[in-house]
């Protein structure tokens, strides 16, 4: 098979064929790569043109803008002299002398005083003919005034007729209605207005050479322009300009008029949010067909270099063709083999003859909370090693990984290596939950035998006991004896009274050996734990023990909560006289999966190891007062929810029980 691969790839007609391919493939990926250089090119020139436009708008916005806050402020200005020359009239404070003054110090032109009927009472200037005309048509121009209609009038820039100047002006009424009127010079502000403009702004954008023009126009036409614009379209009749001025946003396009190529971005003239028009930008398109020349010429060098120094190098890469070829799919196989390794359920760890760990997997150095296979070795060496020294296939092993415990299912591999022989490889299968769920069910079983084994000796012992109870209690008052009467007596008495207490005993049995009914209900896992806490509170400060709850969330669950609180009655009951004096009992809860996992643990004397199996068991207990029913009534409690429970234990090291439930219990019996 290699030889027949060998022969395919060295063949002359193949390298030929190859040759004139890879020609092919030079010669297409030159003119894609032209056509994708020429759109790009467009898209940049379409970039930069939005970006001039923008600036555009962006000065003629900014110019408009600062005029007017000019003008403002000018307004403002005279405004404010007025209300305080209006301030001196209305006080009879006012005088023609006092007039010149503030005219002088404030650099007004003219201030006059009109009354209601447009003749003049005081002014800062002798009557000039310019004033004298003012004067005449005064009735007429602050006739809002007059009349009462506005306070404040801005009359605004005013040609002079006396002279080639320009007056601003603003009046405001005073008493009687009479008006205060003030005017500047308002050359500069003329002056800035020109120099503001559309006009002077198109036409220092349109001295680049590359701009062909630059309009402003509305639906009535051009209002300002600069440059080469004949036989352009109108906003009426252009749906492309009509497009960009509804939708407010850039487009671009190249079109022909009068033989010349032009690149021609618009966008819509919004000043403080009013659409004025639309700013038209015609760019040449000789710099593109400069570039797109050159990018020709530029594609015809590189395919030629391209295509010479294929032939020079053909030959060299066609011999590395093969081991290239076998690298990669070497490493393309060590690659899909890695990917497997590394997210295979199962752990799996190699060592070498050395007892040196080489590989391991991500499912590894999570079951053995490890950051990399040195910390794995650092912390578990000793172990593997043990294992390594021991003879076994498959091998069941219990372990503490952070102090907790967990049961490994191990398998134990050795091949030989081609340079270093004897080598280990361990597959680990983490099995704790499964011998979590078999002990339980262990459990479940045995709980469930001896509640029916109960049910059914309690009920057959019941109907004889309560015939002895009543004949034992019948012979105490009908019959009587001779001799030791009171000894009769008590004796009877004493039999009647411990039927009744293995009657009891029977009662316990048959409420064990009942079925727990499930009743639901959605509650808060925070409050429950802090109502809990509040109930112990006293016994808690009485033997100080801190009571611990920790919880990432505020969660909802829906359990039967009577039967959850005697639960965990029984467990802080259990831990309160396990940690007796100055000991801590924590509560650790988080979500995982729909399902909650709680931790209750105690700082207690803990466990014996020999009796940790032992203490869910029916009547089995260490303490002296105990009736042993107390976990065998949790194991049961937590069955019927569809959880699973279990306890970790270390002498003079605490007690851990864990509780796994489902966030939401379906009832099953009902």
């Amino acid at each position: 098979m290699k030889r027949v691969f060998n022969k395919f790839l060295i063949q002359p007609k193949i390298v030929l064929s190859i040759f004139l391919l890879t020609s092919l493939i030079v010669l297409i990926s030159a003119l894609l790569e032209y056509n994708q250089s020429k759109k790009e090119i467009n898209k940049l020139m379409e970039n930069q043109s939005h970006t001039l436009l923008d600036a555009i708008l962006i000065s003629s916005n900014d110019a408009i803008k600062s005029y007017n806050l000019i003008k403002s402020e000018i307004n403002q200005r005279l405004l404010n002299n007025a209300i305080f020359i209006k301030y001196l009239y209305e006080n009879n404070l006012l005088t023609n002398s006092k007039l010149t003054q503030i005219a002088k110090e404030n650099e007004l032109f003219r201030i006059n005083v009109f009354s209601k009927n447009g003749s003049r009472l005081f002014s800062s200037h002798p009557l000039s003919k310019f004033e004298q005309t003012f004067q005449n048509k005064s009735k007429e121009i602050l006739k809002e005034i007059f009349n009462g209609e506005v306070d404040t009038l801005q009359i605004g820039i005013k040609e002079s007729q006396l002279s080639n100047s320009y007056r601003y002006v603003v009046a405001v009424a005073a008493k009687d209605r009479s008006a205060i009127v003030i005017n500047i010079d308002a050359n500069k502000l003329v002056e800035l207005r020109k120099e503001s403009g559309f006009g002077p702004l198109l036409k220092k954008f349109t001295q680049n050479k590359n701009i062909i023009y630059l309009i402003f126009q509305n639906e009535n036409g051009i209002i300002a322009a600069s440059g080469n614009f004949k036989d352009l379209d109108d906003l009426n009749s252009s749906s492309f300009l009509q497009k960009s001025f509804n939708e407010e946003k850039f487009y671009s396009r190249i079109f022909e008029t009068d033989s010349i190529s032009v690149f021609e971005s618009v966008n819509a003239l919004i000043i403080n949010n009013s659409k004025l028009g639309i700013i038209r930008l015609g760019l040449s398109t000789e710099p593109l067909d400069q570039i797109a020349q050159k990018i020709i010429n530029r594609t015809i060098i590189q395919s030629i270099f391209l295509l010479v120094f294929g032939v020079i190098t053909f030959s060299f890469l066609f011999i590395r063709q093969n081991y290239d070829s076998l690298s990669k799919k070497f490493r393309s196989i060590e690659t899909y083999f890695k990917n497997i390794f590394d997210n295979v359920s199962d752990s799996i760890i190699l060592f070498s003859n050395k007892l040196n760990i080489e590989a391991v997997n991500n499912s590894a150095l999570e079951l053995f909370n490890s950051k990399d296979k040195y910390e794995l070795e650092l912390n578990f060496n000793s172990f593997f090693v043990d294992l390594i020294k021991i003879d076994f296939t498959i091998l069941e092993k219990e372990i503490s990984i952070n102090d907790q415990t967990k049961f490994l299912l191990i398998s134990k591999t050795i091949f030989n290596d081609e340079a270093i022989s004897n080598k280990f490889i361990f597959v680990i299968k983490d099995i704790t939950h499964q011998k979590i769920i078999e002990k339980q069910n262990i459990r479940n079983q045995q709980l469930s035998a001896l509640s029916d084994l109960s049910s059914s000796v309690a009920h057959e012992i019941r109907n004889p006991l309560n015939a002895i109870a009543t004949i034992t209690q019948q012979i105490g008052k009908d019959f009587t004896v001779n001799e030791n009467e009171n000894e009769f007596k008590q004796l009877t008495k004493i039999v009647y009274k411990e039927v009744k207490r293995i009657n009891s005993i029977i009662e316990s049995f048959l409420k064990f050996a009942r079925p727990l009914p499930i009743n639901t209900e959605s509650f808060s896992l925070k409050e429950f734990f802090m109502q809990l806490k509040l109930q112990y509170q006293n016994i808690f400060n009485e033997k100080n023990i801190l009571f611990n709850i920790q919880l990432n969330k505020d969660t909802q669950v829906k359990w039967d909560k009577f039967q959850i609180k005697q639960v965990f009655i029984n467990l802080i009951e259990n831990s309160i006289d396990a940690v007796n004096n100055n000991g801590t009992i924590s509560v650790f809860a988080h979500e995982i999966d729909n399902k909650i996992e709680i931790k209750f643990s105690d700082t207690g004397k803990g466990i014996q190891e020999d009796i940790l199996d032992k203490i869910f068991n029916i009547y089995f207990t260490t303490k002296n007062n105990g009736n042993g029913l107390g976990l065998s009534i949790v194991q049961k409690i937590i069955n019927e929810h569809n959880g699973l429970i279990n306890v970790t234990s270390k002498i003079n090291n605490g007690t851990t029980f864990t509780l796994i439930l489902p966030k939401v219990v379906e009832v099953k019996n009902v």
